[in-house]
């Protein structure tokens, strides 16, 4: 084999190696997004259920119109949402409006034995385990993605093709909570 054929070989399986490299890169991107985007959709379905639970709410006590304009606003944010710290300062509203609503049912009881409030409460805490399942599944993504862009080849590729680290989602959200 001449000096030109190892030469030309050498050159294939480092480009090989270079388009393997910024494919496995642009999987795992693509596995981080499909990952968010189930996030979104959950803390969506979840403030979806706010509306149900301010009519509860006004029946019983129309004093505490801060509740629910609170949950108003956190639902009314649902459209403005797009980057990973909007979802988690949303997340983080709607968790204290939900929290409001309960401390009312300290003072208003009654609100409890309806069987719809019951239903929601039941929705609201299956969408809360559906949540915490997929931070679960997004931070396992980020962590293989952040690991594999701060290893050789990969950090290479990533800079040329302007991969970025991503942020936990766990971390975001605790920024997010007012102080």
């Amino acid at each position: 084999m001449s000096s030109a054929q190892t030469l030309a070989l050498v050159a294939l399986l480092f480009a090989v190696g270079m388009i393997a490299t910024f494919n496995r890169l642009v999987r795992l991107r693509n596995n981080l997004s499909l990952a968010w985007s189930s996030i979104e959709i959950q803390v969506k379905q979840k403030q979806d259920l706010l509306p149900e639970l301010l009519g509860v709410a006004e029946n019983f006590a129309r004093e505490e119109c801060e509740v629910a304009m609170q949950m108003l606003r956190s639902r009314g944010t649902t459209a403005a949402i797009a980057g990973v710290h909007q979802v988690a300062h949303s997340h983080s509203q709607t968790k204290q409006v939900v929290a409001g609503f309960l401390s009312i049912t300290e003072t208003y009881p009654d609100i409890l034995d309806g069987e719809a409030v019951t239903s929601i409460l039941k929705s609201l805490a299956a969408s809360d385990a559906k949540i915490a399942f997929a931070k679960e599944y997004y931070n396992g993504a980020v962590s293989e993605y952040n690991t594999v862009l701060e290893m050789w080849p990969f950090s290479l590729i990533g800079k040329l093709g302007k991969f970025k680290k991503r942020d936990f989602f766990d971390a975001i959200e605790e920024l997010a909570e007012p102080t």
